[in-house]
Formats: structure tokens, C-alpha cells, sequence
């Protein structure tokens, strides 16, 4: 049965979001009424394949970064130039080609005009903007100043993304070159050695002991291929499947950590994303609290998530932000130490800012480095592999030429 979410409006005066199971959405809407409530909206929420419990796809399409980036600097050019809101909007959409984005961005214009805020019209499209963004947005609304927010959201998000790019840039020769020299091991292994043992069988001749172990792990690979294949095959897709749940995403996250080198990396890289979302939120005007739940809802690391959500509930309680993430022991002595001079000074957004660009540069310098040492590493490893390889196939033949047969 398809999924729905509901926004409703209970008899004391409440407003939230539910997501229902019904026929359809007439029989939802007839369910509701029941309970006396009131129905502002009933919205189709996608569901994709789900195996044993677990979603594989579907939900909202996120915009791509770049377009939505694009948007905002626009809009911000045209608020500051004076327009209505309402008339951004249509003027964004008269020369925004088709496609998810323009249709998500309708449905945003039509809300506003029928007197809904932009941040309520943003969050109503559910996973397709992030979370960031709309609580940006209602910080903005509430201060008058929604052109700096959205223009302090679009730095926010060309800092982020110039840091992933560069993370991104750094990996793709080493992964291309692994894959290449895997490839031709694979080659040797399976298409070239076979031959030159099939030639080794005419002599009657004891054949070295190297070439004796590749041709017997060669012949083992060929025997065992197609199972190892399946092997490899069940073991991807059921670690996909436990990857899509939350204890399954917290067990690779938390493994990722413990990688050496590249472990230091990403925990430099994930505490820089949270300052870096926190100082973007707090200098927006968005409360403590308000903005630590945003931001957990932000990182990409579960681990991180999860520690900030454990802080959460301590700093509603009144205990100060530096001692609720101490505990965690998620963050670095630095992080805490800079949080901590933050909230005694009040410019706690001023040093999130400092220790996000300060990770930053420390991520792009261990990426180079890392890079650096892999690739030659990379090279020599596979070289040996390859010249071990060649060395069996041709020593049977120096053999043979140097015994005169």
C-alpha cells in the first residue's frame, strides 16, 4: 500500500507532519477526520524495493549541488535588489530548464503564494533540500535578514564542496591506477599463464618451485572462480542491504575511523564539516540547541551524528556545549579547546569558523601527502607482483635453454 505524509492540525492547537499507510488519499483524509483532526495537506511519499525490511531506493531526488547552489546565488542577487519574493521566485523559474529541481521549485512558489513561509515551503519537499537549508531559511525570516543567511549558506556550501572536491580529485589516479594493475594481474593469472602451462606439459621435466606455486594457485583461481565470484557477489549485496540499516551504517562508519591514515583524514574531515554547519547556523541567529539537532541531521558520518545527538539533550539541560562534546570523545583537544574559549567569549560561531578552516587545509594536506606515498607505494607492490609473475612463466624456458634441450 502506498505511503502518504500528512500535515495536520490537532485540537490543541498543534501542527506536525505524520506518515501514513492507506488506499489512498481519500481514505486517509476520512481517517483522520476521525481523530479530529485537522488536514492541511496530504503529500504521496516514493518507497522503493525493500528487502526484509530494508528501503534499496526511492524518496525524494535530491537537487544536485551545483544547480542548487546556482539558485541560491541568483536569489540572493535579486533580493537584495528589492523584489518580492514571490516575483524571485517566478523569475528563477521562467529560464530553469525541466526537471526535478523546477518541479520541486513550482510547488515552492505555489506554497508561498498561497501563504506559506519559504523555509515551511522548502521543508514541506521532505529529503530533497537539505535540513541546513530551511532552518537557514527561518532564521532569516525571523531576523529580516534573509539575503545575508542565504548568502552566508552559499559560502557554507562552497567551502564544503571545495574540500570534497579536492578529497575527490586526490583519490581518483590512485584508483584508477589499482584498478588497472589489477586488471592485468587478472590477465596474467587467468589468460596468459594458462597458455605457458599448457606449453610446460609437453616437456618431461621438473618445472621450478615458483612457477609449480603460481601455476597451482592459477589452476586453484580457474577451478574456484565462478564460486569465488558468487562469494564476492553475496558478500557486497548483503553488506549493502546491512549498510541501509542505522546499525549497519554505524558499524562501517565507526570501521572507516579505525583505517590507518586514512581514518586520521576522515575524522579531521567530519569535525571540520560540523564546525563548519554549526558556525554557519549560529551566525545565522539560530538557537544552540536548534542548531546542533540541524546539524546532526548534516553529517555524513554516523559515528559524528550520533555524538552530537548525545550532546543535544545535555546542553537542553544547561550543561555547556565544550563539556557535552568532551565526553563524546568524538572531537579533537583542539575542537573542544576553541568551543570552549567560544562560549566564554560569546563568539563561539567565530571559532567553530577558525577550526573548520584550520581542518580543512590539515585535510587537504594529508590527502596530498597520502596520495604521494600511495602512488609510488602502489607501483612497487604491483611491479613486484607482475615481475614475480613474468619470472615464473619465463624461468622454465632459461632452464631448458641453458640445459641445452
Amino acid at each position: 500500500m502506498p505511503e502518504f505524509v500528512a500535515r495536520v492540525g490537532t485540537p490543541s492547537g498543534d501542527v506536525r507532519e505524520e506518515t501514513h499507510v492507506a488506499s489512498d488519499e481519500a481514505a486517509l483524509r476520512a481517517q483522520l477526520a476521525q481523530r479530529d483532526l485537522h488536514v492541511f495537506e496530504v503529500r504521496s511519499r516514493r518507497v522503493g524495493l525493500s528487502v526484509g525490511g530494508v528501503r534499496l531506493g526511492g524518496g525524494a531526488k535530491r537537487v544536485p549541488r551545483r544547480q542548487f547552489l546556482l539558485f541560491n546565488q541568483e536569489l540572493v542577487t535579486l533580493i537584495k535588489a528589492g523584489l518580492p519574493l514571490l516575483q524571485c521566485l517566478d523569475v528563477l523559474l521562467e529560464r530553469m530548464p525541466d526537471g526535478p529541481f523546477r518541479r520541486y521549485l513550482v510547488d515552492i512558489r505555489d506554497r508561498v503564494r498561497s501563504g506559506s513561509s519559504l523555509s515551511e515551503a522548502f521543508e514541506a519537499q521532505g529529503e530533497a533540500f537539505p535540513r541546513v537549508y530551511s532552518a537557514s531559511l527561518t532564521a532569516g525570516e525571523r531576523s529580516g535578514e534573509l539575503a545575508a543567511v542565504v548568502a552566508r549558506y552559499v559560502s557554507f556550501v562552497r567551502k564544503t564542496e571545495s574540500l570534497r572536491s579536492k578529497v575527490t580529485s586526490a583519490l581518483i589516479y590512485p584508483s584508477l591506477l589499482t584498478i588497472m594493475s589489477v586488471g592485468l594481474i587478472c590477465l596474467l593469472l587467468f589468460y596468459i599463464l594458462p597458455k605457458f602451462s599448457t606449453f610446460y606439459v609437453e616437456f618431461d621435466k621438473e618445472l621450478p618451485l615458483l612457477t609449480e606455486i603460481v601455476i597451482g594457485f592459477a589452476t586453484w583461481l580457474q577451478a574456484r572462480g565462478l564460486l569465488l565470484l558468487g562469494v564476492l557477489i553475496v558478500g557486497g549485496v548483503s553488506a549493502r542491504l546491512y549498510y541501509a540499516t542505522p546499525p549497519g551504517r554505524l558499524f562501517f562508519h565507526g570501521l572507516l575511523l579505525k583505517v590507518p591514515v586514512l581514518g586520521s583524514v576522515l575524522r579531521r574531515f567530519n569535525i571540520a564539516q560540523f564546525c563548519r554547519t554549526m558556525s554557519t547556523m549560529l551566525a545565522g541567529g539560530i538557537p544552540l540547541v536548534q542548531s546542533l539537532q540541524t546539524t546532526s541531521d548534516a553529517l555524513n558520518n554516523e559515528v559524528y551524528a550520533g555524538a552530537v545527538k548525545r550532546s543535544v539533550a545535555e546542553v537542553r539541560q544547561g550543561r555547556s556545549l565544550w563539556e557535552s562534546l568532551d565526553e563524546t570523545g568524538a572531537m579533537t583537544d583542539l575542537a573542544i579547546e576553541m568551543t570552549k574559549v567560544g562560549e566564554a567569549t560569546g563568539a563561539l560561531a567565530t571559532m567553530l569558523g577558525d577550526v573548520a578552516d584550520f581542518y580543512d587545509e590539515q585535510v587537504d594536506e594529508s590527502m596530498t601527502r597520502t596520495v604521494a606515498l600511495f602512488e609510488p607505494l602502489l607501483l612497487v607492490t604491483m611491479g613486484v607482483i607482475v615481475a614475480v609473475l613474468l619470472l615464473a612463466m619465463y624461468l622454465p624456458i632459461f632452464q631448458l635453454a641453458g640445459s641445452g634441450v
